[in-house]
């Protein structure tokens, strides 16, 4: 396997870990929902998820020069309500990111791998990986600090 596929692997790895110990956070206090980060609820969260949405536009002049890995945690209506999921990006034009489901869903009627458009403001967070410095994860340092 080419050294950096590997890479691939393990930042999507960093990005699943993340997800689970948000699993288990979630998991204590309310039946468990894929990364359920409604920060209506949530203060922490909340200005997590804001500094995400303001600081967005430095993912996307990193993803534009395409070096790198990245990924965004994006809200998804499901039957049930919304549901967040990972989404390894892999475009973005005017508005609308285009990549494949990273996470595992609960409500979501898509798995892992199946690909997916994501419009901005859908996006809850973000994560990218380049030359070995990963930026963001803004929520995901919240679970795990909570984890």
């Amino acid at each position: 396997m080419k050294k950096e596929a590997v890479w691939g692997l393990a930042f999507i790895g960093i990005i699943v870990a993340g997800i689970n110990i948000g699993r288990l956070v979630t998991s204590t206090r309310r039946e468990i929902r894929s990364d359920v980060i409604e920060s209506g609820s949530d203060p922490e969260i909340a200005a997590a998820v804001a500094t995400a949405k303001k600081e967005l536009p430095s993912f996307i002049a990193a993803l534009e020069k395409g070096q790198g890995e990245f990924a965004i945690n994006a809200k998804f209506l499901t039957r049930t309500g919304y549901e967040h999921v990972w989404v390894k990006v892999n475009s973005y034009e005017r508005g609308l990111f285009t990549g494949s489901i990273a996470s595992m869903p609960i409500s979501l009627a898509k798995k892992p791998g199946d690909e997916v458009e994501v419009p901005e403001a859908d996006v809850s967070d973000w994560t990218f990986r380049v030359a070995g410095v990963v930026k963001g994860g803004f929520t995901t340092a919240i679970l795990k600090k909570r984890g």
